[in-house]
């Protein structure tokens, strides 16, 4: 009886991957690509909440102590909480998923350049086949797969926004300068440093939406639409909400180009 049990187990331990921890909902696909499945990936910063100034719950430091990797990207929350973390688990493996690239004005949002995503595709896969070797043919499958997937979605973006007349756009938060960068486009914020706009540089941005013609505000959810509204209100434009923390991270590129092309 006892080798029976022992032959129904074995191949369950051996194909177990790590469990994950990650801070934002993107990285979640990332993991899962390279892992191939979302099983086991655990995402700090829940839906809706900020990366600047979100607190983990008990539940989610305890649960800590049962992950193998912490996937990090950058987000000023991990700041606040990376060493906290790393005393309630000392055998947990941090990554940083962004080494290699080479942040601008340290702005953490690399995640939304698909070209950048390569760089933290390569370093999720090299954790993996540190942590998990016996596994690592598969990592490497899913990691080449997850490149043809990223060049793919490129290239789609590419021809969305190719024909964009109106290459500025305004937003709240400065989520999207790298976005705008990889397609030739330019972000103008609201917000400065986390802090609300003054009402002279809110005039400024007025009279600048005014002269090119600009239809859109575009906001992240976790924002107040206040000042947003106020100045699409002064310009007859439309406030638009877009995810920059989207877990459907592919779909959602795919919108925000779409909705950039828009507001022309």
């Amino acid at each position: 009886m006892n080798r029976v049990l022992i032959v129904l187990i074995f191949p369950i331990l051996l194909f177990a991957t790590p469990k994950v921890i990650v801070s934002i909902a993107p990285q979640k696909y990332f993991v899962s690509k390279i892992k191939g499945d979302d099983k086991d990936i655990s995402i700090m910063i829940p839906k809706g909440a900020s990366p600047a100034t979100y607190s983990p719950k008990p539940t989610q430091l305890k649960e800590l102590n049962g992950a193998d990797i912490y996937f990090t990207i950058g987000v000023p929350f991990e700041k606040n909480w990376l060493d906290r973390f790393r005393s309630i688990n000392k055998n947990l493996l941090f990554v940083d998923t962004t080494k290699g690239i080479k942040k601008v004005d340290g702005d953490p949002h690399v995640w939304l350049d698909p070209n950048l995503v390569k760089i933290i595709a390569k370093n999720i896969k090299e954790a993996f086949v540190k942590k998990d070797p016996q596994n690592s043919t598969i990592y490497e499958k899913n990691y080449q797969n997850f490149l043809d997937e990223l060049n793919k979605l490129d290239e789609s973006i590419k021809k969305i926004t190719a024909n964009i007349k109106q290459k500025n756009f305004i937003v709240y938060h400065p989520s999207f300068g790298y976005f705008a960068r990889a397609y030739g486009l330019h972000q103008i914020a609201l917000e400065h440093e986390g802090k609300k706009p003054s009402l002279r540089y809110e005039m400024s941005i007025i009279d600048f939406a005014k002269k090119n013609g600009i239809k859109t505000i575009f906001i992240s959810p976790e924002f107040s639409q206040k000042e947003a509204k106020f100045i699409a209100n002064r310009v007859d434009a439309k406030v638009k909400v877009i995810d920059h923390l989207s877990e459907n991270w592919k779909s959602n590129l795919i919108k925000m180009a779409k909705s950039f092309e828009k507001n022309n």
